[in-house]
């Protein structure tokens, strides 16, 4: 067995590469109500753009919808939106993520 010291760096070094493969591969997830934006389509746009890329400069990641019964001043969108091939766009539930959008948005 090696002594305590020589573990805690191997540990960090595991850990690093397991945060950076977990961002080039796996992506993120990223709650639309924390990022910014008039509506919720520049909300989902901004939160696009935090989200990290793989290799090919595509966005990967999850992009959770707010529970709008609990929050309704997030139901509006008139923002477009267009997600790339890595990005998932997630609600909270039947019922619990229900958007008012304009025709040019939906």
């Amino acid at each position: 067995m090696g002594n305590g010291r020589h573990q805690q760096p191997r540990r960090q070094e595991i850990s690093n590469f397991l945060d950076a493969y977990a961002s080039r591969h796996l992506g993120g997830i990223i709650y639309a109500d924390q990022c910014s934006g008039n509506d919720i389509g520049a909300r989902i746009m901004d939160c696009q753009n935090l989200l990290p890329s793989n290799s090919f400069g595509y966005k990967l990641g999850t992009i959770v919808l707010p529970n709008t019964s609990t929050e309704p001043a997030q139901r509006n969108w008139s923002t477009p939106v267009i997600l790339g091939p890595g990005v998932n766009l997630t609600g909270q539930g039947m019922f619990a993520s229900s958007f008012s959008c304009s025709a040019h948005a939906c």
